[in-house]
């Protein structure tokens, strides 16, 4: 396929960002880049004073934002009570975990033998 289609490892086909961005992407996203500004802050003040009640905060929203996230799948992937059922994204984003994951098993084994990954 050519001209703004991308074909996922599941075999369905999605319009690229570039024709246009799918509201579920630019929602997962902002929710991406929020706790990419959240690890960097907490990062950046270690050694300020008030360091464990920052870190407990932003440890917090941290996980807040990671349950929007999941939450966000389960109504995609849950066709009997989702109130966004599609099955085709739902086992796309499986298939997209499952590839990254065994590519990063690979690489970690290929180039750090010595590690065991469970």
């Amino acid at each position: 396929l050519e001209g703004g289609f991308h074909v996922s490892p599941t075999g369905t086909v999605f319009v690229n960002r570039e024709v246009r961005e799918g509201i579920i992407v630019k929602m997962v996203s902002e929710i991406l880049r929020m706790r990419l500004m959240i690890k960097h802050v907490l990062n950046t003040q270690k050694n300020h004073p008030y360091y464990a009640y920052y870190q407990s905060i932003l440890d917090t929203n941290q996980n807040s934002l990671k349950m929007i996230v999941n939450t966000t799948y389960g109504y995609i992937n849950a066709g009997f009570s989702g109130r966004m059922p599609n099955a085709q994204i739902g086992d796309s984003i499986v298939e997209y975990s499952r590839t990254i994951l065994n590519t990063s098993i690979n690489y970690i084994q290929q180039k750090y033998p010595q590690i065991e990954i469970v």
